[in-house]
C-alpha cells in the first residue's frame, strides 16, 4: 500500500470495510439447543421392561442407588 495514492487507499479500505459489514451481518445463527435433557438408548424398551421383571428387590435398589431409578417404571 506504500505505492499507492490516497485515493487508493481510500477505495481499498472502503471495500474492506463493505465487505466486513457484510460478512458480519450474515452470519448463520446457532441453532437452539434442547433445555430439557434427551433420553437416547441403544435397546428397545420391550428389552428394558423384560429386564426390569427379572431383576430382585435388591437389584432394583440398588439400580435406584446409582440414579436409574426412574427406569424401573416403564
Amino acid at each position: 500500500m506504500k505505492n499507492l495514492s490516497d485515493a487508493e487507499k481510500a477505495q481499498i479500505l472502503e471495500l474492506a470495510n463493505q465487505i466486513t459489514a457484510h460478512t458480519k451481518t450474515n452470519v448463520p445463527k446457532k441453532k437452539k439447543t434442547n433445555t430439557l435433557p434427551v433420553f437416547q438408548s441403544r435397546c428397545s424398551p420391550k428389552a428394558v421392561v423384560k429386564l426390569n421383571a427379572s431383576l430382585n428387590k435388591d437389584q432394583k435398589a440398588a439400580v435406584e442407588i446409582v440414579g436409574f431409578g426412574s427406569i424401573l417404571t416403564l
